[in-house]
């Protein structure tokens, strides 16, 4: 299992946003070095918050090695419309890599 610390479990529903009622399943991935977890993005999913001690600034700044939980995610889309980006200049989807 991953350390503690690094983010509580994903949770994927049973629910999309077009439904006119609450979603009645939910499924819990928990962290793990390696873990894949795939399912259908139209499904609202979230990681669940309040999983462990959020590392603190004078961690990183004393430096500490503090476990991180890094997540890499694809999406397939059968049709999208590219959006420019903001004036924050983050990413996001829908967004070119890299940016412009």
């Amino acid at each position: 299992n991953a350390p503690l610390g690094v983010g509580g479990p994903t949770l994927v529903t049973d629910q999309k946003l077009c439904n006119t009622h609450l979603g009645t399943k939910g499924w819990l991935v928990t962290p793990k070095r390696g873990r894949l977890a795939a399912y259908d993005g139209t499904h609202f999913h979230g990681v669940v918050p309040g999983c462990g001690k959020a590392p603190s600034v004078s961690e990183h700044t004393l430096g500490l090695e503090v476990p991180r939980r890094i997540t890499f995610m694809i999406a397939f889309w059968k049709e999208i419309q590219m959006r420019p980006f903001g004036p924050d200049g983050l990413p996001g989807s829908s967004r070119p890599l890299p940016n412009p």
